[in-house]
């Protein structure tokens, strides 16, 4: 490869070698049937006695596997090491030979589409940039990201320094778009600023750019409009500086060519957006010459540039259509520029090729933008599929503070502040604050239509604004769902109630379809002939055409020949259940596909025939989970001529695998592979059969690995955690028992590494709702934000349980305990567990059940309640803070599960309470409530742990100030970890106790005096 050295930049094509670590990696493939001989072998490299348990210190050192992807051509992929605190590591390596890359402080890794290179963003170092901000250094002279670009036949590497931003196209003609950051100031006056030496590199100076011609490109056109080089001399150098720090101009944008490192270069560029094959590149200029700001077109296999619209102003948001053959942007050009960003607005304009330069198409004041209101620029506008349409937004203009408004804000009177609470208030007044912001920039769906004279027609508005156009923006209808007219009652209701609107994309005429609905609302079919819905209430879905809804005709009730539940069966709280949900639809709208708990059935839209159950009952009778797989991201629709991919989850063996079946065929889906493990995260290669997969379970960290649609042998491409060889780790296994209610149920139980059942352990029970589908999950040792970590606590010699939890309406408490009771005693009837030092452990909805359990039981030992309702009468009325929603919905229709308001069943409110059985309670009890806790109010901590120091019971309450419902920085994560082990550890494992379990600590010693000494150490 060329080394490359272009005016004002650092970029140089340099072996690999001498820029990161090569590595090779020696991944045997195996089979299948070889995996579970691998699963029981892995962690057995460092012989038990050589291992150590796990500690605090050990968090940072673990590894998240992030960001995978696979090559084209399926022979690289690429993933990203995630440390537990640090900078991560971008790994590109082959799936079939040993060479691998490592890219330190990487990010943001893509491959090219010819497969040809890989493209990674790398951080500058952390360290160097605190220390540059101490120093001082200006922003603009810090080190930034760079990108390197490797060559994947060679091993080299260019490097571009200094970059905000890149992209690729979607089906890139070997070319790479790189925006760079602002040139640092030259301190020297006399130099030539280096944005003025790079402009003049150009050939002849036109065009505004300058060319490396190492590509063989022809790209230097003279007789194109050239963008005036401003800084043609010293003196207009300094002017342009000035303009520039108050104006904010543009920085410079590369254009790269991967295959031989040809450049060109354009300056003043703020943004830039390619169109899907990499043809042309458009970008948006701020020179500064207000005459040379605007929108340019660069035909990248040509090499010249074009000036579609220019002068003074604001430009924004370009956007290509598929064929790239029209491009669209905002601009307020046409505006009085002395008036204020927030009383110009915008006008959208669009571009098409072969016109000299662009047009507006829709501003404020023209027809079909209704009166009073203007274009938006959020969201960003957009063409339809096929490019005749245009899908933008308005909203009304915001009203303009008078001037003399705006000077009476500078009077010392001081100002009223209040929120005044109305019943009538469609949202609660915390509600509407955090929602304030959103509101404000809130847009409404609008279309022009190119293929009628750049008709406007709205679509959307305040009453009905949120509007779907079906067909990627093409159907001739559009579908609304709204809950404007029950806003109050979303207080309470959920899934909440809505009404349901076609339009007529042409005119804007919503004929109302479904009123007060309770439910999810409508949908369309991908072809947009069809419309679906569900009825929770009555258990059904429906469908029926476009055409037939808006004349009344009743719908087809899909499941209405189905012998089995399409609705979730396992629901257990007094809402509505929601559905099992769809596979999609095969091509042309033919059929529907949707889901039962464990199968597929194919359903014709019309009602005409039977249903057919695809997987011929496969996934019911075996307890297998059968769902769609699309291996294709553009994929809209299922092919019924192609075999389908599933995934599978055993639901009793916890197994999981994929089959594949056939749509046409009368045949039992067929077994690819399925294992005690956990599959996840399959990509295939878009040119091959190549996938890579994600594979883990409890003692194995997640991994990549490769293998082909025939995934008959699988090759281990990472290694993420390898030092967990160094520490004891353990076991994770299904254990099952009979609740009290009479019920069959299972759990999870992890026991340490070198069980022996001839010892009693102490027991950590933790629960939430159901956790027994998580038996194959890894847990990496990481401090907790609010609960214990398995890990962790398994290597120290604790067996853990994690039972699962139905719940009956009206008594989430007596579910508690009729699961978890039972469940207990049958791990202790094991004889392995001493009954005399188990704890229990819960946050949020779990905590609630571990201070729920310590009023009915002595059982356990110690007990840590996180963020719990101790109180559901007070905690009834009160306010989700993160959200501003009254609590109410969460006691009469969801979680908490009560089923019915205060007044209705006081009774019901009171025995799930456990404050009003404090008394009761012989279990010390560590409780941590935050004071910023958004999703429980923090007092119903104070009132369990106020009860209990009445009562005189022990009991310790942490709150981190500042903290929400769990803990979000690093350090108070870990200082909780370290308090909730000492905790246990005191009382299930007899160690020594802390001071501040013992003393406590005084607020005159806040911030100075842990307490963490244990008092033996003393």
């Amino acid at each position: 490869m060329a080394r490359l050295f272009t005016a004002g930049l650092a970029i140089v094509a340099i072996p690999f070698a001498a820029l990161a670590q090569t590595t090779h990696l020696d991944s045997a493939e195996t089979t299948t049937a070889e995996t579970a001989a691998l699963t029981a072998a892995a962690g057995t490299t460092s012989t038990a006695s050589a291992k150590k348990p796990l500690d605090h210190d050990v968090y940072d050192i673990w590894n998240r596997l992030a960001g995978t992807s696979i090559s084209p051509n399926g022979q690289w992929a690429a993933y990203t090491i995630a440390p537990g605190d640090g900078d991560n590591t971008v790994v590109v390596r082959q799936t079939k030979g040993r060479e691998e890359y490592r890219f330190e402080r990487g990010r943001n890794v893509r491959f090219s589409d010819d497969s040809s290179h890989a493209l990674v963003l790398v951080q500058p170092d952390d360290e160097v940039v605190k220390q540059q901000r101490k120093d001082k250094v200006p922003v603009g002279e810090r080190d930034k990201q760079a990108l390197h670009v490797l060559d994947l036949a060679t091993g080299d590497i260019t490097v571009i320094e200094r970059v905000k931003s890149y992209a690729i196209p979607n089906e890139e003609e070997g070319v790479v778009a790189i925006l760079l950051e602002e040139e640092p100031e030259k301190k020297d006056k006399k130099d030539k600023p280096a944005a003025a030496a790079a402009s003049s590199a150009g050939s002849n100076g036109s065009a505004g750019f300058s060319w490396n011609d190492q590509s063989g490109w022809s790209w230097n056109q003279p007789d194109q409009p050239a963008r005036r080089n401003a800084e043609e001399n010293e003196d207009e150098a300094d002017d342009g500086d000035k303009k520039r720090k108050k104006r904010g101009l543009g920085t410079t944008l590369i254009l790269h060519r991967l295959e031989t490192g040809g450049q060109v270069r354009f300056d003043y560029v703020t943004d830039y957006e390619f169109d899907e094959n990499g043809r042309k590149l458009a970008f948006i200029a701020r020179t500064p010459d207000d005459e040379n700001d605007g929108v340019y077109i660069v035909d990248t296999t040509l090499g010249f540039e074009v000036q579609i619209a220019s002068g003074a102003g604001r430009y924004k948001s370009l956007a290509f259509s598929e064929e790239g053959d029209r491009l669209l942007f905002l601009t307020d050009r046409d505006l009085d520029q002395e008036l204020d960003n927030d009383e110009r607005g915008y006008s959208l304009y669009a571009w098409t090729a072969g016109d000299r330069g662009a047009a507006s198409i829709a501003a404020e004041g023209d027809r079909g933008i209704p009166v009073g209101w203007w274009v938006a620029d959020n969201p960003s506008p957009r063409f339809s599929e096929s490019g005749e349409r245009v899908i933008f937004g308005t909203q009304p203009r915001p009203e303009i503070e008078p001037e003399e408004d705006k000077d009476a804000e500078d009077d010392d009177e001081p100002k009223v502040k209040l929120d005044i609470w109305h019943w009538q208030d469609a949202r609660l007044q915390p509600q509407q604050l955090l929602q304030a912001s959103r509101e404000r920039d809130r847009s409404y769906t609008a279309v022009v239509l190119l293929e009628e004279r750049n008709a406007i027609v709205q679509l959307a508005n305040e009453d009905m604004p949120s509007v779907i156009i079906g067909s990627d923006g093409d159907a001739d209808y559009a579908v609304a769902n709204t809950d404007v007219p029950y806003a109050i009652e979303d207080s309470w209701a959920t899934p909440g109630y809505v009404d349901s609107y076609v339009i007529d994309v042409r005119t804007g005429y919503a004929s109302k379809v479904l009123e007060r609905h309770l439910g999810f609302g409508m949908r369309l079919s991908p072809n947009s002939e069809y419309l679906v819905w569900d009825s929770g209430e009555k258990e059904e879905l429906y469908c029926v055409s476009v055409q037939g809804a808006i004349n009344g005709k009743d719908p087809t009730i899909l499941n209405e020949d189905i012998p089995y539940p399409v609705f979730n069966e396992l629901h257990d709280t007094p809402s509505v259940p929601r559905p099992y949900g769809t596979a999609g639809w095969t091509d042309d709208d033919e059929s529907i596909l949707i889901y039962d708990r464990y199968d597929i059935w194919e359903i014709d839209p019309d009602g005409r025939g039977r249903s057919v159950n695809i997987t011929e009952e496969f996934g019911r009778e075996n307890e297998i989970r059968l769902r769609y797989a699309s291996l294709d991201r553009d994929q809209d629709t299922i092919d019924p001529s192609e075999d389908m991919l599933l995934s599978a989850f055993g639901e009793k063996t916890k197994q999981s695998g994929y089959f594949t079946d056939s749509l046409t065929a009368d045949i039992l889906p067929s077994e690819i592979i399925m294992i005690d493990e956990r599959l996840s995260g399959v990509e295939k290669a878009e040119d091959t059969d190549d996938l890579i997969v994600t594979r883990q379970t409890f003692e194995n960290s997640p991994n990549l690995y490769h293998t082909t649609t025939a995934m008959d042998r699988f090759r281990q491409l990472s290694d993420i955690n390898p030092q967990q060889d160094e520490y004891l780790w353990g076991t994770a296994e299904l254990h099952e028992w009979i609740s009290a209610d009479g019920e069959e149920l299972q759990g999870i139980l992890y026991k340490p590494e070198n069980f022996d059942p001839d010892k009693k352990y102490p027991m950590m029970v933790y629960f939430y709702e159901r956790l027994s589908d998580r038996l194959h999950g890894y847990e990496a040792p990481a401090p907790a934000r609010a609960s214990i970590n398995t890990s962790f606590y398994v290597s120290r010699g604790y067996v853990v349980f994690k039972p699962d939890i139905p719940y009956r309406e009206g008594f989430p408490g007596r579910s508690a305990e009729s699961a978890i009771l039972p469940g207990v005693t049958s791990v202790i009837e094991l004889g392995f567990v001493d009954p005399d030092r188990i704890g229990i452990q819960g946050h949020s909805w779990g905590g609630y059940q571990s201070l729920h359990l310590v009023t009915v039981t002595d059982m356990f030992a110690a007990a840590e309640s996180g963020a719990p309702v101790s109180n559901m009468t007070s905690a009834y009325g009160g306010i989700r803070w993160a959200s501003g929603l009254v609590r109410q919905f969460q006691y009469e229709r969801t979680q908490s599960r009560i089923g019915a308001t205060l007044w209705e069943k006081p009774s019901h409110y009171i025995e799930n309470s456990p404050l009003f059985r404090a008394d009761e309670i012989d279990t010390p009890l560590l409780i941590l409530h935050n004071d910023e806790d958004g999703a429980v109010p923090w007092y119903q901590g104070i009132e369990i742990f106020n009860a209990m120091r009445r009562l005189g019971k022990p009991a310790w309450m942490f709150n981190y100030n500042g903290e929400a419902h769990g803990l979000r920085q690093r350090h108070n994560q870990k200082d909780w970890s370290v308090r909730m082990q000492q905790f246990f550890d005191h009382y299930l494992m007899d160690a020594p106790a802390p001071v501040w379990l013992v003393e406590g600590v005084p607020a005159t010693e806040k911030g100075e005096n842990m307490g963490l000494e244990l008092v033996d150490d003393k």
